[in-house]
């Protein structure tokens, strides 16, 4: 006989004349119906654990570009978290694996201050390659609840170029926080913006699609004393807020402490004010060529708008389609929205270009 089970079954066989009875598949052993009770047991509250942006028991993602200073909101929002008494500093693990020593030391002195623990890959034993695991161990004894994680930055524990790498870490923390863990990941965005002047998150969509929440950081202003930071979320499961903005200061500083305690919050309105100059700004910045061109053309005369393509297309060898977008993008009667010419509809409906002057005349002027 080739194993135990094939021995038994010829046993039974020989002695009831009756093969063994298989017991067929049943989906019904997975079911929880039943468990509810316990499992209400294990409902975390709704509390927020970094301002209104992420919900205990979630996993949220913060995007942003090198030096906008996403490590030291995160850490801001954490540190008033536990003062207000939301979250517990011992159940805050901040695996800090994106600094250099000063650094380290640096926010070390703030965790120990504030009583949550800071981790780092290379001391006392942590491994980043072997997160996973520990999560796996954490969930597999049943002692995530309530425990908030925080990587920085996702990069050193899974690679988010790869679909297939990228997909299993989101299956992992999917488990965690199923179990009432939180995750809070902090990640770069592409060299690159699109269209609109906005951030892309670097690497596949499975980081995305697997979190409850994710944000984009921008960084709308930035002047020698202050820089103006916008948290604009993309995709949100719960009550959170649609943005935050900062402010935070751009001198030079003594210690990271004072860096924290410049932080303020904005009220929307204004920030809502200084996002739309940034896009403007930005927008005449990166179109200021073609800008340049579409003027000349229309002040020598060529205004009629499919003639005014026709040149500047020719004179630039810029697609036709590029120049009619930049034409309609700056087109407007407000000069300080990035409006640089506006029309008037002449014969057979077509569209007359003129130049839009920086400081119109007061109608008192032209009386």
């Amino acid at each position: 006989m080739s194993n135990l089970n094939e021995f038994k079954q010829f046993v039974h066989t020989a002695t009831t004349n009756k093969p063994i009875p298989t017991m067929k598949f049943d989906m019904g052993q997975f079911s929880l119906n039943g468990d509810s009770a316990e499992m209400i047991k294990q409902m975390l509250e709704d509390k927020y654990v970094l301002g209104r942006m992420a919900i205990l028991g979630q996993f949220v993602v913060f995007y942003a570009a090198p030096n906008v200073g996403k490590t030291l909101l995160v850490i801001h929002m954490l540190i008033n978290a536990i003062k207000n008494g939301d979250i517990k500093g011992e159940d805050v693990f901040y695996i800090n694996a994106d600094d250099n020593h000063k650094g380290l030391v640096c926010k070390l002195q703030l965790a120990e201050q504030y009583g949550f623990q800071m981790l780092a890959p290379g001391h006392k034993g942590f491994e980043s390659a072997k997160f996973q695991d520990y999560i796996r161990t954490i969930v597999k004894e049943g002692t995530a609840k309530g425990k908030v994680i925080i990587l920085d930055t996702l990069k050193k524990f899974t690679d988010l170029m790869s679909k297939r790498f990228a997909t299993e870490f989101g299956k992992v923390m999917r488990e965690f926080v199923s179990n009432g863990g939180t995750i809070i990941g902090l990640a770069h965005v592409n060299k690159y913006k699109n269209p609109d002047g906005k951030s892309i998150y670097s690497g596949t969509a499975d980081i995305t699609d697997d979190a409850d929440c994710y944000f984009m950081i921008e960084e709308i202003q930035a002047t020698h004393l202050k820089k103006t930071i916008r948290f604009e979320n993309h995709k949100s499961r719960g009550d959170v807020d649609k943005n935050t903005t900062f402010v935070y200061s751009n001198q030079k500083v003594n210690n990271y402490q004072e860096l924290l305690d410049s932080i303020e919050t904005m009220s929307e309105s204004e920030a809502i004010a200084i996002a739309e100059i940034h896009t403007t700004n930005q927008r005449l910045s990166e179109n200021k060529e073609l800008i340049e061109v579409i003027s000349a053309v229309i002040n020598e005369g060529t205004t009629i708008k499919t003639e005014l393509i026709k040149e500047v297309h020719k004179r630039t060898v810029t697609s036709k389609s590029k120049v009619k977008s930049i034409l309609e993008l700056h087109t407007g009667d407000f000069y300080s929205k990035g409006h640089r010419w506006t029309f008037k509809t002449g014969e057979k409906n077509a569209a007359i270009y003129s130049l839009l002057l920086k400081n119109p005349p007061k109608y008192e002027d032209m009386m």
